[in-house]
């Protein structure tokens, strides 16, 4: 099997796991739409959720790829050179796939897209489980009790996003920006 074919299996592979996530995630996040009463609310929720988790997932998988191809295309180049025989034309196009990719993913800022809109979506989740507990539960005493079970996970879950975030830190040692809205209403909230 040449090169091309592996990746052309790699992406084909990748493509066909992110279309299984985007189903599940656009399944989950329906359940927590779907109990909004107003019609023009809920569709406005709906198309920017599944915008964001559409986006995010393409982001990450251009990431993946891209990433992929940077990191294999100079290992193939040192293959390749040290091997015999007329191996030009195949280390140009390890030279040419590595500084696309490279190129791609600096210009696109797949990574950065990729964590931003996951996080929009995250918080938008967040809103409707609670909104979800205001508008579903009668008992004040439940309703708190619930209201503090989400607050402390979502604070759980939001510690390790940020963890993750950190580990994905560029080369140079900065961090990824993040510019969602909600981001700066959830800061002011953990104060």
């Amino acid at each position: 099997m040449s090169v091309v074919e592996n990746l052309k299996s790699i992406t084909e592979k990748i493509t066909k796991l992110a279309n299984k996530t985007e189903r599940k995630e656009k399944e989950d996040f329906a359940f927590l739409y779907k109990q909004i009463q107003n019609e023009v609310v809920r569709e406005r929720i709906r198309a920017s959720g599944e915008w964001y988790i559409e986006y995010a997932i393409k982001y990450k998988r251009r990431f993946f790829i891209f990433s992929v191809i940077g990191i294999a295309a100079p290992l193939l180049i040192t293959v390749f050179n040290s091997s015999s025989g007329d191996t030009k034309t195949l280390t140009a196009l390890c030279s040419v796939s590595a500084s696309f990719s490279s190129t791609f993913l600096a210009v696109s800022k797949c990574k950065e897209k990729w964590t931003n809109y996951r996080d929009a979506i995250e918080l938008i989740k967040k809103e409707l489980t609670l909104y979800a507990i205001d508008n579903t539960i009668d008992d004040p005493k439940e309703k708190d009790k619930l209201k503090t079970l989400v607050e402390k996970t979502e604070k759980i879950m939001q510690e390790e996003h940020d963890r993750w975030n950190s580990f994905l830190k560029d080369n140079d040692g900065t961090e990824s920006k993040k510019t969602s809205a909600g981001e700066d209403e959830q800061k002011n909230n953990t104060d």
